[in-house]
């Protein structure tokens, strides 16, 4: 009797095991999948902006709710932050807005920054208050900034 005991034991501790495995296997891949889509997303934003020499409105509603559904789609993206309409700071600097109000001319340099807060949650075993397994979420902030010079020559 306590050989089956000591199994059904063991099939619980391996099973715990697979499934934070999975679990942050999972997670890896989710994050991985959300920056190789952004960085997709992001260079075809800086070939309009070096053939424009800003994003042209009627492609900013576009490139906006292509970002928004990855961000969307996704269990670990959060938050998404952008100067394509607007200016945005990041770690205390201000990046103009890249939209076709602040059309730079030929030779200048854009900035285009996207910004992405990730929310990966793991599991921890704790010894706190009793040996429990706890999900804790970890957040960091994504940052895609690239400089796109302006191609494009207006008379």
């Amino acid at each position: 009797m306590h050989k089956l005991v000591a199994n059904v034991f063991k099939v619980v501790a391996m099973s715990l095991i697979m499934m934070i495995l999975l679990d942050t296997s999972l997670m890896i891949a989710d994050s991985i999948l959300v920056y190789t889509r952004i960085s997709a997303i992001a260079t075809n934003i800086q070939t309009e902006i070096s053939k424009n020499n800003a994003v042209p409105d009627v492609l900013v509603d576009l490139f906006l709710s292509q970002l928004n559904a990855v961000v969307g789609q996704s269990r670990v993206a959060s938050d998404l932050r952008t100067n394509m309409t607007g200016n945005l700071v990041i770690d205390g600097v201000l990046h103009e807005s890249v939209a076709q109000s602040n059309q730079k001319r030929y030779g200048e340099f854009h900035t285009l920054v996207i910004s992405v807060t990730m929310s990966p949650s793991a599991i921890f075993f704790t010894t706190a208050e009793a040996d429990s397994l706890v999900r804790t979420t970890t957040n960091y902030v994504l940052n895609f900034i690239s400089i796109v010079p302006c191609l494009r020559y207006l008379k």
